[in-house]
């Protein structure tokens, strides 16, 4: 199977990936750089094995050369396309998401239910971008226009429960092998 990539960055004409299980590998990255090279999208490459990263420059077809190295088995986009910093174990994750869930129900008692309208619209973000889920992304943009129409700004149990959510998406896709 092909190893896992991320986008680290990207840009207008350039793109920025991280092949984490391949830090260190010059031959991989080598014959990446010569394989990739062929697509006539990309105007320049650049892979810098300590660091497991691959910078390509390209004419605005990013999708187009991610296609390519799928079809080639050099690499699979992660999904997500989220690079997992490899210092936080999936347990912590899992004991920090435990404890925000905690943190969430305490303030959900204490009647604080949902954070600003701002920070609503930007979980319902999160939901649909990151853990690629519309109905949950619906109840938070409603809870967005509810804040918006009565004007408050109310506690963070909402926000807590996200990044429960966000903690345990992290701490799954870190245990995958």
């Amino acid at each position: 199977m092909p190893p896992l990539a991320y986008v680290a960055h990207q840009s207008r004409g350039r793109l920025r990936l991280k092949v984490p299980s391949r830090r260190g590998d010059g031959s991989y990255f080598a014959a990446l750089v010569q394989e990739l090279s062929k697509h006539g999208a990309i105007q320049e490459l650049r892979a810098d094995p300590r660091r497991a990263g691959l910078v390509i420059h390209h004419d605005g077809l990013a999708d187009a050369i991610i296609a390519l190295a799928a079809e080639e088995d050099l690499f699979l986009m992660a999904p997500g396309d989220i690079e997992p910093s490899g210092r936080v174990s999936p347990t912590m994750l899992d004991t920090t998401a435990i404890a925000l869930s905690g943190l969430a129900l305490a303030q959900a008692a204490g009647g604080e239910l949902l954070g600003s309208a701002s920070e609503s619209f930007w979980s319902a973000y999160g939901s649909l971008r990151i853990l690629r889920r519309p109905g949950l992304a619906a109840l938070f943009t409603g809870f967005s226009v509810v804040q918006l129409i009565r004007g408050e700004i109310m506690g963070s149990a909402s926000s807590l429960l996200f990044y429960c959510l966000l903690m345990r998406r992290q701490a799954e896709e870190l245990s995958r092998p």
